[in-house]
Order: structure tokens, then sequence, then C-alpha cells
């Protein structure tokens, strides 16, 4: 599943920042992003304001549309 999200990150690499966190290193952001399901995706605005939460595995096309309407509000 990894790899969907590094085949989209490619496609969207001059528009969206990917950032990765592996919470049991990352102790503190397990708390700080209230993350309890992994994997968990949090989007981002440019302000640093969450704006979509999915947890689970998410499929290729879904998150491209997610990206895409974020892009576009």
């Amino acid at each position: 599943q990894d790899r969907i999200v590094h085949r989209v990150e490619k496609e969207f690499a001059n528009r969206v920042a990917f950032i990765y966190l592996d919470v049991e290193k990352e102790s503190w952001a397990k708390e700080k992003f209230a993350i309890k399901i992994l994997p968990t995706l949090i989007f981002f605005d440019q302000k640093g304001q969450e704006i979509f939460r999915t947890t689970g595995y998410m499929k290729e096309k879904a998150m491209k549309d997610q990206i895409q309407n974020l892009l576009h509000e």
C-alpha cells in the first residue's frame, strides 16, 4: 500500500508536500495528531490547518480525487 502513496506523491510533487511520520519512532506525533489507527492520512492546508483525515488504506484513485478536490477548494 505504501507504493500507492509514493505514486500519488510523484504525480503531485510540484503542488503538494508529503510528510511521513513513523509514530512508533516519533511518539510525540501520535499524541499531537491524535492518531489511533494506522495508517492515518491527514491533509493540511497551506496554513497548517487540518482539512481532511482518513484512517486505513486508501485506494489510489480515491487519494488522487481527494487531493484534486482539496486543490480546487
